[in-house]
């Protein structure tokens, strides 16, 4: 997986060799990097000329409603649905259509092991003995914490009129409640955490 941008976030950081954000550019808004919250994601834009990157990064449960790999055909199918999504900038973010940005590679997204695949048939009947002690307390330990994180890349013919992002996931993936935005460029930076009733962070 290539440097993620999401490390800006909380620390200087060179992005491609041209793009620093010093760590008190965001008077501690935003949270850890790595951190795992439902209802929380992270969405990172970096402007390096023509060239804008944008990366993504989220608990599982967010997108899917569960962090466990699918074990049902309608748990697989939900996955795929969600990945066919996820592949569109578009259901990430709404930019200014007078920037003339479009994607120009494949996303890359990285998905925790046993997201591919066929269903995990063995994990969704747990025996009986199994089931009693998650029902006596524990019921942390079942299935890890996940995150899935993609990077898109897009080239835009007007880069200048690049002057706010719109997170659209709200509306893709419901259960999202917070989604922390960073934008980065030469010449810009600016972070704010953003909600469904005020999902536009503008930098000019």
């Amino acid at each position: 997986m290539r440097p993620s941008l999401f490390a800006a976030l909380s620390a200087p950081l060179v992005v491609s060799g041209l793009l620093a954000l010093p760590a008190a550019a965001h008077e501690g808004e935003h949270r850890q990097a790595g951190a795992h919250v439902h209802g929380v994601a992270d969405l990172a834009l970096a402007l390096d000329g023509q060239t804008l990157t944008v990366e993504f990064e989220s608990p599982l449960d967010s997108i899917l409603g569960f962090e466990h790999p699918p074990e049902t055909k309608v748990q697989t199918e939900q996955l795929e649905a969600a990945l066919a999504q996820l592949r569109d900038p578009g259901a990430l973010i709404q930019i200014p259509a007078k920037a003339g940005c479009t994607v120009t590679t494949t996303p890359d997204i990285d998905l925790p092991p046993g997201f591919t695949g066929p269903p995990d048939k063995t994990a969704a009947a747990p025996d009986h003995d199994e089931a009693h002690d998650h029902d006596d307390g524990d019921h942390e330990h079942h299935h890890d914490h996940a995150n899935i994180h993609l990077s898109h890349s897009l080239t835009c013919k007007e880069p200048a009129a690049l002057t706010d992002v719109t997170v659209t996931a709200f509306r893709t993936f419901t259960r999202l409640r917070t989604v922390k935005v960073a934008f980065l460029s030469d010449r810009t930076q600016k972070a704010d955490s953003l909600t469904p009733e005020r999902p536009t962070l503008s930098w000019r």
